[in-house]
């Protein structure tokens, strides 16, 4: 009679709970594949693994932990302890190391996604590390070393599928807020003077940011460029797209046909110039929500929808600066007049705030044909197939992508 197999044991030490594929129990098939169990290991807990299981091997496949020998794979012996411990080199992110990381991600899909400050590759042998650089950037500027740069991408990218909860938008978008202070005029007539005068661009936004439609990432930030030129409008989009992960995005506005001038004056200019005389100079930033009580119906809703209304600069003037302090696109270097924000979120619905400013966004909605967040992914609104979306991007970003989007996009030139 053979003696009875002990149990191994894993304890884990590293500080933080795994789980599930971050940790799986594995063993090779007869057909070359790979047999897989799961187990979790909170923290300090010593967990005990069946006697069954001796000879598999288990694997931490979340970056940031190995084993106490520096190992990130080991075969279960009987009796055996296993201590699961955090990468003296790599540990895992913080949270507050992961916020600034998405951040980073933010700025760089921004500006076209590439990391600032526009790497250029001189070295003709670090060519093959293109698509290493970005990450190079992202663990220089939280402080790591540069060569976890591998590491350090895969935690942001794994993290991300599971930080991606309705609204997380929200901290990233609150760093923007001192941005967007609307410089002092006077009034209506300020505004009216910068559209009689073609000084005026207005530059509207609309953003998909957590949408997981049958599970997978379905996400658009879409940006709007309305100027005036000797008396003619002139209407140009940006559009980001992620779907499960893969963006998408053209490189250069895309032109569209001038707006109807009668439409444009009803649906827009005038509910703007009602809006701006009854706030400005008051308030000059206006903040909205809008609550869904019903789950499907919030993520058909876009995330956000934001106007900002400038006046165009002078010939010679300063430029401003846009996220993380790198140059933002000609139109916004002007000063800000005015802005709109409406966000959706979770909650009982009510009666809309503020008719006068809904008025201006839905007045924005007709004139661009803009269906809600859904129809605009399936392409069936008319502003979806002006831009034949999301088939007119030709850029598919410099390295896997996590699950973040850009808030804002920059017209550069990189």
């Amino acid at each position: 009679m053979s003696p009875t197999k002990k149990a191994p044991v894993v304890i884990n030490r590293a500080g933080e709970a795994i789980g599930g594929w971050d940790s799986p129990l594995s063993k090779p098939t007869g057909d070359g594949g790979k047999r897989y169990v799961c187990f979790d290991f909170p923290v300090g807990e010593r967990v005990e693994i069946d006697a069954k299981y001796v000879g598999w091997t288990l694997e931490l496949s979340a970056k940031g932990f190995t084993f106490e020998d520096g190992e990130r794979e080991a075969q279960l012996e009987a009796g055996e302890t296993l201590v699961i411990v955090a990468d003296r080199e790599s540990p895992p992110l913080s949270e507050a190391e992961l916020h600034r990381a998405y951040s980073l991600c933010m700025a760089a899909l921004e500006h076209g996604g590439f990391m600032p400050p526009w790497l250029e590759l001189e070295d003709e042998d670090r060519h093959d590390d293109y698509y290493d650089e970005p990450w190079r950037w992202v663990a220089v500027e939280l402080g790591r070393p540069e060569d976890s740069h591998a590491t350090l991408g895969e935690m942001v990218c794994n993290a991300s599928c599971y930080a991606s909860k309705r609204g997380s938008w929200l901290g990233h978008y609150a760093r923007y807020a001192a941005r967007q202070e609307p410089s002092p005029i006077a009034g209506a007539d300020g505004l009216q003077l910068a559209l009689d005068e073609d000084q005026l661009a207005l530059v509207a936004y609309f953003r998909a940011l957590d949408r997981f439609p049958g599970g997978n990432a379905d996400m658009h930030t879409l940006k709007y460029t309305l100027r005036f030129v000797d008396g003619e409008a002139r209407l140009s989009a940006n559009h980001c797209a992620n779907w499960d992960g893969s963006h998408t995005k053209n490189d250069t506005p895309l032109e569209l046909p001038a707006p109807d001038a009668a439409l444009l004056d009803r649906a827009l200019l005038a509910p703007l110039v009602a809006l701006f005389e009854a706030e400005a100079p008051g308030r000059q930033s206006l903040e909205l929500v809008d609550s869904y009580e019903d789950e499907y119906a919030l993520e058909a809703a876009w995330s956000s929808v934001e106007l900002l209304v400038y006046a165009r600069p002078e010939p010679g003037a300063s430029p401003s600066t846009g996220m993380m302090g790198y140059p933002a696109d000609a139109v916004e270097q002007g000063p800000l007049l005015f802005r709109v924000h409406l966000c959706s979120t979770e909650g009982p619905g009510g009666a809309k705030e503020h008719p006068q400013a809904h008025a201006v966004l839905d007045g924005l909605r007709e004139l661009l044909g803009m269906g809600d967040a859904a129809s605009f992914a399936d392409g069936a609104c008319a502003a979806a197939r002006a831009l034949d979306a999301p088939k007119s991007g030709n850029w598919d970003g410099t390295f896997d992508w996590p699950y973040v989007m850009p808030l804002y996009l920059h017209d550069c030139e990189l």
